[in-house]
């Protein structure tokens, strides 16, 4: 349990946490709490950078009242592949929700505050993987479902979920933290009727203790979150979103810690709402004729730790009205970090990684160093790895291979236990951007303990271009979905993001997988990303299998597959004939190489902490085979 020192209010962030606050409006205080990790205060509390906003709102002040979003009336056309997939589904369909922004639902109301609310789900019900999803409405709407119970004015806008907690404003402005009383109902276990209310999917705290789940996935990971609180007496709500996936700016909360600032500020009971990037806090507090509320927190679709993120569409959001406080002094902006030194891009199509490496024994590469072949998964491994038994190896094939005289084999044989399925992520320089820099001069990867001297003008792949693989799933085999991990940012500070999954056919040839680095949709946040590449540098984290196009679910997989020709290239899709002939001779030093402007061919050797090849070696590029 977290303890909070009496609130400080300082002029600066960079060295001790900060409790700051400002009254924008008659009865509402806006608090922030905000630590940097470079804080030495004693009330400093994390071991991370934080960035909270609350508003505590006395529901006894003049000008006071809330409302959540209401419902939506407008039917469509039930899509026919939804129809195909359950034939019962009516011919016209009523979403429940028309997903708008938070800025967007309290600028329409004319409130001056808003939080979003509810998670929601864009799939038709009723209809299975494939999902349908809802289409556009005829004027251009999009369209969700609520996850949990949603009032608006005493109009129910969403069912309960479940048995799930649920925060509710009576018509006479009064609070309370409630239970649902079952699935598609619209009651309360205690039988109070629900007049601007939604469900949450935590309860964070009860009867003034944190009761938070402490092995739920909420509570474990750190992320973005909204969440709202009631005081003891039910006068007082607290709205709070935390933000985060911005590094070195706001890493994000747990729920549980959450829930401890929560009562440090006087919450009684509070529940958590949709998060990660739906959380979105809006103020419109300029006081002049114009309804334009601004964004409050930053919101962490397409931010980085220098900019602010963008306002994502959601289900649903709750609104505030207020009357203005004449003597309101805004609070300043939060600081944010200058950018992180930056490294030089590589400038040409270039090969990271070929596995043309002729002194296997000594050098693995950039996926897996070992002392020895065959490469055990039960010896070193990513911990996202799953579903692989211990005997699964990896060794290097010359006889199958896309160019030159090598590829990696991947043998991988099922465990048959764990959840999520066949997962593997195969690590590229141990998962280190340091490992993943090339020199300036030579193109060689920087080694430890050189690592210690690695300057700006030292090479790392840029934000632009494409990156890819060729991959062979033998013939006959289960399919297998293939994705890429990079580090984006600097080789100090870098989110990871996912690459979108793409299908490899068990058809015996080899197939390039590759990703544009500028297509957002391309891109997921993995691990304090933010679901986009945003640069200035990246990095190969490493190369994702897994037995379905999700992280989360999948069958278990056995089989082989090899892989050739880790490439970038920073000014479009791969080259796949520069890989083959019109090179003229190689010389390779280890197992990498780039291809120079002039057609010659620049080595680029194995990084980690490995030892260099003191004598290079003539091959000439071979066909695929």
């Amino acid at each position: 349990m977290l303890t909070f020192a009496a609130p400080m209010l300082l002029t600066t962030v960079t060295d001790a946490a900060l409790f700051r606050s400002a009254e924008p409006f008659l009865g509402v205080t806006h608090h922030q709490y905000i630590q940097s990790l470079t804080d030495t205060d004693v009330s400093s509390r994390f071991i991370r950078e934080i960035v909270v906003n609350t508003l505590e709102i006395d529901l006894t002040a003049p000008g006071i009242s809330v409302l959540m979003q209401p419902g939506n009336t407008i039917s469509i056309p039930t899509p026919d592949a939804a129809i195909q997939q359950n034939p019962g589904i009516p011919a016209t369909i009523t979403p429940e929700y028309v997903r708008k922004t938070t800025r967007g639902f309290v600028n329409e109301v004319g409130a001056q505050m808003g939080v979003n609310l509810d998670f929601y789900s864009i799939a038709i019900p009723g209809t299975s993987n494939p999902e349908v999803n809802f289409p556009n409405g005829p004027s251009g709407e999009f369209f969700a479902n609520g996850v949990y119970a949603g009032v608006s004015n005493g109009v129910v806008a969403s069912p309960n979920n479940s048995f799930e907690p649920i925060f509710n404003v009576s018509q006479n402005n009064l609070a309370q933290i409630l239970t649902a009383a079952g699935a598609g109902t619209s009651n309360t276990i205690q039988g109070v009727p629900l007049y601007n209310a939604i469900g949450g999917n935590q309860l964070l705290l009860q009867n003034g203790i944190n009761v938070t789940p402490i092995d739920a996935s909420y509570t474990v990971t750190v992320n973005p979150h909204t969440a709202l609180g009631v005081s003891q007496d039910g006068k007082r709500i607290f709205l709070m979103t935390v933000d985060g996936r911005q590094n070195d700016y706001a890493e994000g909360m747990r729920t549980d810690e959450m829930g401890d600032l929560l009562r440090y500020y006087g919450a009684w009971e509070a529940i958590n709402v949709d998060g990660g990037g739906s959380t979105t806090m809006v103020m419109d507090d300029t006081f002049d004729s114009v309804q334009n509320a601004r964004v409050i927190n930053s919101p962490s679709d397409g931010s980085t730790g220098q900019t602010v993120g963008s306002e994502r569409l959601v289900a649903s959001n709750m609104a505030v009205f207020a009357q203005p406080n004449p003597d309101y002094v805004p609070l300043p902006a939060v600081p944010r970090p200058a950018a992180p030194a930056s490294n030089a891009v590589l400038h040409v199509q270039t090969v990271l990684d070929s596995f043309e490496d002729p002194d296997f024994n000594n050098k693995y590469g950039h996926f897996a160093p070992i002392a020895a072949q065959p490469y055990s998964f039960g010896a070193l491994g990513s911990g996202s790895n799953r579903g692989i038994s211990a005997s699964s190896t990896m060794s290097i094939d010359s006889n199958i291979v896309h160019t030159g005289d090598n590829s990696l084999k991947v043998d991988i044989v099922s465990s048959g236990s764990g959840s999520n399925g066949f997962k593997l992520r195969l690590l590229s320089g141990g998962a280190s951007q340091i490992n993943n820099i090339f020199d300036a001069e030579t193109l060689e990867p920087i080694v430890p303990p050189a690592t210690s001297s690695i300057t700006n003008d030292d090479k790392a792949m840029g934000s632009t271009g494409y990156v890819g693989f060729f991959i062979r799933l033998e013939e006959g085999s289960q399919d297998l979905y293939a994705s890429i991990l990079l580090d984006d940012g600097t080789r100090s500070s870098a989110g990871l993001e996912r690459g979108s999954f793409q299908l490899v056919t068990a058809d015996g040839d080899w197939h390039l997988m590759q990703w544009s680095m500028s297509d957002a949709d391309q891109w997921f946040n993995f691990a304090s990303g933010n679901g986009a590449i945003g640069g200035p540098n990246t990095f190969i984290d490493g190369l994702y299998f897994s037995s379905a196009a999700s992280t989360a679910s999948g069958t278990f997989w056995s089989g082989t597959f090899w892989i050739d020709n880790v490439v970038y290239n920073p000014d479009g899709p791969i080259i796949e004939d520069a890989l083959f002939e019109g090179q003229g001779a190689l010389t390779v030093f280890s197992s990498s190489f780039a291809l120079g402007t002039d057609n010659s061919v620049h080595v680029v050797p194995e990084p980690a902490s490995l030892l260099m090849l003191g004598a290079s070696l003539v091959l000439l590029v071979r066909r695929s085979r």
